[in-house]
């Protein structure tokens, strides 16, 4: 998640979109079954949810949220990043949305990309 609330940020804790985020998050994690492992394609399924509607809406439980453009000239509510790392093969996948140009609506779900590991 992108939201790191922290003692003094009241807005992030009590806006209703972030606390819709933040139920679709531990409902999906909580969601996998005991005992299995949470490779990469678990992962992005969760990081890429789009909300139960598809929207990408935040409010309604999207936690890729693709809401930004639709009212505004920049993609600051949208997500622009996404990104992970399997730390058991040092795998890291990303997903950046460029900022598009305006009434344009952002990706629905993140295109995520495999970047080559220089170490291994």
């Amino acid at each position: 998640m992108n939201d790191f609330p922290l003692p003094g940020n009241v807005w992030k804790t009590t806006d209703e979109g972030n606390k819709a985020r933040w139920r679709s998050f531990r409902d999906l994690y909580a969601g996998v079954p005991s005992g299995q492992r949470f490779d990469i394609e678990t992962l992005k399924a969760i990081t890429g949810y789009p909300g139960p509607d598809g929207d990408g809406v935040m409010a309604n439980g999207a936690i890729f949220n693709s809401e930004g453009q639709l009212q505004q000239t920049t993609a600051a509510d949208s997500t622009v990043q996404s990104i992970l790392m399997d730390m058991s093969t040092m795998e890291l996948w990303i997903h950046f949305t460029p900022p598009t140009a305006p009434r344009a609506r952002p990706a629905l779900r993140p295109t995520y990309r495999k970047i080559a590991n220089p170490i291994y």
